[in-house]
């Protein structure tokens, strides 16, 4: 049974953002913010490579992150909690960016 869009966004709401304070992690949540001001730009310049480009470095910071903490084996739960909104907000973004330029996402990796 799929989860609805308001459960997923009052999931992400009882997320306890002090866990925010890694400069890595920190970066990732910013770059995964800049979307739509790059859709804005890729708009006015008529340059979809800025969206093309933005999805690479958003995919590239995701996998430093990923390899850095282990979400799964995470043993405090609060922290495991926000590591797992941290991938959902990137991968939520990386859809939508891949979305804008026609290319379907898998549904799992």
């Amino acid at each position: 049974m799929p989860v609805s869009q308001e459960k997923k966004e009052g999931a992400l709401a009882l997320v306890d953002f002090l866990f925010l304070d890694d400069d890595e992690i920190w970066q990732l949540w910013l770059t995964a913010g800049q979307l739509s001001s790059i859709v804005q730009q890729s708009i006015i310049t008529l340059e979809p490579a800025y969206i093309a480009k933005f999805a690479f470095q958003l995919a590239q910071q995701f996998n430093n992150f990923y390899h850095k903490h282990h979400i799964l084996t995470e043993t405090d739960e609060a922290r495991k909690q926000f590591l797992l909104a941290t991938a959902a907000v990137v991968r939520r973004v990386l859809i939508q960016s891949l979305g804008l330029m026609g290319i379907s996402s898998p549904a799992v990796m």
